[in-house]
């Protein structure tokens, strides 16, 4: 809030994620990753990006899940 403050943004409404959301958020991006994988099993871009999608849930999972989420904030140029 500060940093937009100082560029001349008055704050107005700000929300955050709840782990529900977050979560559905981030197994979503997962089961896409995986279902394109076995769509295309031949396809090495597909294999790759499902490995990675893969350690990107284990460290999702072992650290991420309650540190990281998403936020919606409403500014107005103050005038």
């Amino acid at each position: 809030m500060k940093l937009a403050e100082s560029f001349g943004f008055q704050p107005l409404y700000a929300i955050t994620s709840s782990l529900d959301e977050w979560d559905d958020f981030e197994w979503s991006h997962h089961l896409r990753i995986e279902r394109h994988a076995l769509e295309n099993p031949e396809d090495p871009v597909a294999l790759e990006r499902r490995d990675r999608g893969r350690a990107w849930r284990s460290a999702y999972l072992k650290w991420g899940r309650g540190t990281l989420g998403f936020a919606f904030y409403l500014f107005r140029k103050a005038s």
